[in-house]
């Protein structure tokens, strides 16, 4: 399939290399003219969320430097084939994501809200956290209860073009710098719900090694350090006061694509509703950030 793809690119292909990637399937390519990344993405809203990936790396990449989408050759980023939807970048190189550089994510966050601001092209097209909230609720009647409150502290609330799935997979160190890719799941939202997602993928380190059938290493795998999040949100430089509400909502947003999209074990399923529970047990030390 590549093979017969890759030429309305401009490009040549040599050799290929499956690369994992969460849900995605993506193939790193070597041909004439260099190394490139190709996303092959299925599934729903996959040509949204491709074309969202490519505007935004146009957008992004003469500013931060990420990864450069290619248009084939009748213009368009996105090519859409037997139910796939694919995107093809410049290969975007550098070092993996350590622990001691935690504090990056932060200043890089904090740079994609405020760049974004000017941005005016495509966006996922999915529900933001409050309407996941309101839609898992319906399936688990056990997340009612932590819907007041969240309510109460999400009202006024600031919004912007959020990243929706910074971790540790999507970011690469280059020439002393963080830089983010892979936003297929951007859309406007609550900034500090961003803040929240993102200090969560951060605990758990590498979510595409994460095992999301296994109950116990999930959980304890995304339960936070609370000295971490307290230097997180310090640099960068937003109010925690609704970080408790925002670290709910993000966690009810994780369970509900994952009850859709993977089949868990009851145990797992029971697992999950105690991510709130912890939120809730701790607020006060969460506010105290």
């Amino acid at each position: 399939m590549l093979k017969d793809l890759l030429p309305s690119y401009g490009i040549e292909p040599r050799k290929f290399c499956l690369r994992k990637g969460g849900f995605n399937r993506n193939f790193i390519v070597e041909a004439s003219q260099g190394i490139y990344f190709v996303k092959e993405r299925k599934g729903r809203n996959a040509s949204n969320r491709s074309s969202t990936d490519a505007e935004i790396s146009c957008f992004l990449h003469p500013i931060i430097g990420t990864a450069n989408p290619i248009r084939n050759k009748d213009g368009h980023f996105t090519t859409n084939q037997n139910g796939s939807s694919y995107t093809v970048f410049e290969f975007l190189d550098g070092e993996d994501y350590r622990e001691e550089e935690f504090l990056e994510f932060a200043e890089v966050l904090r740079r994609f809200h405020s760049e974004m601001r000017s941005y005016n092209g495509t966006l996922f097209n999915g529900n933001d956290a409050l309407k996941q909230s309101y839609e898992l609720i319906d399936a688990m009647p056990q997340f009612g209860r932590y819907l007041d409150s969240i309510l109460k502290d999400m009202e006024g609330q600031e919004k912007t073009i959020i990243h929706s799935d910074l971790h540790a997979g999507n970011a690469k160190f280059r020439n002393g710098k963080l830089i983010p890719f892979d936003f297929e799941f951007s859309h406007e939202d609550y900034r500090i719900f961003d803040v929240a997602n993102t200090l969560i993928c951060l605990a758990a380190l590498n979510p595409y090694e994460l095992d999301y059938t296994d109950a116990r290493s999930f959980i304890r795998r995304c339960e936070l350090d609370m000295k971490k999040a307290g230097e997180f949100v310090r640099k960068y430089g937003i109010d925690a006061k609704a970080l408790p509400s925002a670290l709910q909502l993000a966690w009810i947003s994780w369970s509900l694509y994952t009850f859709k999209n993977l089949e868990c074990s009851e145990e797992t399923r029971r697992a999950s509703l105690y991510f709130p529970e912890f939120v809730e047990q701790n607020k006060q030390r969460i506010e105290r950030l």
